[in-house]
């Protein structure tokens, strides 16, 4: 089976158009789309030679705004999340109860049909093969060497994209190059081919890109991460020490750049956040309306519907982190809470207790009860006010749509690498791990650890990264995934990779079903 793009045939209006996303450039959008392919083609070939750097962004511009699919409280996101210890999402009521959808999530009693399994699958595989398309483009117009550090964006989009497609499912839909074949990627296949690709762009792309797009520290952090987890996609769990050296080295890089610690950690993540040091990946949400990103999505899905902000903006009482994490945390921790500093009354962190709104008046909730976030919470059958609820994105008072703030989505940052750095320390047994570690926690105003053991650094992960999209693979990586915790049994081995989606298997005979999902 063929899986070559054609120029006549594909959808290039999804490959040329400027899908909101701020270029380098200011761009002109033309209406291309109703071009022949050979039309298209020629004006490609001709901007390329009048304004590479332009017409580039025309090809890149698409991928990136794949990154928007990691970015609402389904999908991808949910996936990442609600399968881990940091959060579930109670049924109260009819309210979040979706057929069981949340709930199977925490349980790792999901099925080759559930809804946000394929919608994951879509999405991340639709991220792969517009980069692939864009590539073939470039390489049919007859691209020269100058365009490499466009292509090399790409091509590093097409490893993100690829990376989560290996992590979470364990096969990865691509192309042969040379036979233009339609192939599937065993998870270690897809694991030598993203090391690849990245150990090549990394000398190629820029040392700073205009912000948001990606420079080589973002190819040095991914590839850090994919070495700290070749264990896991190998199959054999071994912390190889080469691996780990690799993992060193990578996150060495990307320290001695322009890259740093931000000063107020919850500053990140507030409205007009861009450009901050931490940034290695990122969606930027540039334009709250025409072309926002759900970013409120981190407000609005966890919120109680009484504590409304901004427009009087209500929010849906939703997810909640469960009572084993919670209470792992050192309450002193700066980056558990921080008291409300814009007078909406929403303070930051982890919001346990009586509610209070910008007036500092208790809240109720619907029934007319005390607002009293509890730390205990069942997944099925919760009331309302139970659960403590987590504020990492702050609500953008400022916006004229609740779900679109003014928020840019982190997707890696600068303090994911150091502690990256730190656990390859730590797994080749040198005693630099507690300092590199001790780095993070006194950017954070955090006390320093006297010594480090594999729990302190998956705590360390968890207290530095909660809700970003991360536990899932360290859980799995730490072996932790499959343990016994609040609202969840102890769970198969098999539950560290999603099913294929019935979906996917009925139009690709190259695919085969996980096993465990049979």
């Amino acid at each position: 089976m063929k899986w070559k793009f054609n120029l006549r045939n594909s959808l290039l209006a999804v490959a040329v158009g400027s899908l909101g996303f701020t270029a380098c450039t200011d761009l002109e959008e033309e209406l291309l789309d109703s071009s022949t392919g050979e039309e298209l083609l020629e004006e490609i070939q001709q901007g390329l030679q009048d304004d590479p750097e332009g017409t580039s962004a025309q090809l890149y511009l698409p991928v990136y705004e794949s990154l928007r699919r990691f970015v609402p409280q389904d999908g991808i996101y949910a996936l990442l999340e609600h399968s881990t210890d940091e959060m579930q999402g109670p049924t109260r009521g009819t309210d979040w109860d979706d057929g069981g959808v949340w709930r199977v999530l925490h349980t790792h009693d999901w099925d080759p049909n559930h809804r946000m399994v394929g919608a994951a699958w879509n999405d991340m595989n639709e991220g792969v093969a517009r980069a692939y398309l864009a590539l073939q483009i470039f390489d049919d117009a007859g691209a020269g060497s100058n365009v490499d550090p466009f292509r090399a964006e790409i091509r590093f989009l097409r490893a993100w994209f690829m990376f989560y497609v290996m992590d979470l499912y364990g096969q990865v839909p691509a192309i042969d190059e040379d036979s233009g074949e339609a192939i599937v990627l065993s998870r270690a296949e897809a694991y030598d081919f993203i090391t690849s690709e990245l150990e090549d762009i990394v000398n190629i792309l820029p040392d700073d890109n205009p912000y948001p797009r990606v420079d080589k520290f973002a190819a040095h952090a991914l590839a850090a991460k994919v070495y700290l987890n070749a264990g896991v996609y190998r199959g054999d769990g071994a912390f190889n020490g080469d691996d780990m050296d690799r993992v060193i080295s990578h996150a060495s890089a990307v320290m001695n750049s322009q890259y740093d610690f931000e000063g107020d950690y919850f500053g990140i993540f507030k409205p007009e956040n861009a450009d901050n040091s931490e940034a290695l990946v990122v969606f930027q949400n540039f334009d709250e309306i025409d072309q926002g990103v759900p970013s409120g999505s981190r407000v609005m899905m966890t919120l109680h519907y009484n504590m409304e902000f901004g427009n009087n903006y209500q929010p849906w009482n939703g997810f909640t982190t469960i009572a084993d994490f919670y209470n792992r945390w050192d309450q002193d921790d700066p980056r558990f809470f921080q008291p409300d500093d814009d007078g909406d009354g929403i303070a930051f962190g982890f919001l346990q207790g009586q509610q209070f709104d910008g007036d500092g008046n208790a809240l109720e909730d619907r029934n007319g009860n005390p607002l009293i976030f509890t730390v205990e919470c069942p997944l099925f059958g919760a009331s309302e006010p139970q659960g403590v609820r987590v504020i990492k994105y702050s609500p953008d008072n400022d916006t004229p749509d609740a779900v679109r703030m003014d928020n840019d989505y982190m997707l890696l940052r600068y303090s994911d690498v150091v502690l990256m750095k730190a656990e390859a320390e730590f797994r080749s047994g040198s005693s630099d791990a507690v300092n590199t570690l001790n780095m993070v926690r006194n950017a954070r105003g955090a006390d320093d650890l006297s010594s480090v053991d594999e729990d302190a650094i998956l705590d360390e992960r968890g207290f530095e990264l909660y809700w970003e999209g991360h536990r899932r693979n360290d859980l799995i990586r730490f072996d932790r995934f499959t343990d016994a915790y609040t609202n969840k049994d102890a769970s198969a081995e098999t539950a560290k990779l999603f099913p294929i989606p019935q979906t996917a298997l009925d139009v690709n005979p190259n695919l085969s079903q996980n096993p465990g999902y049979n």
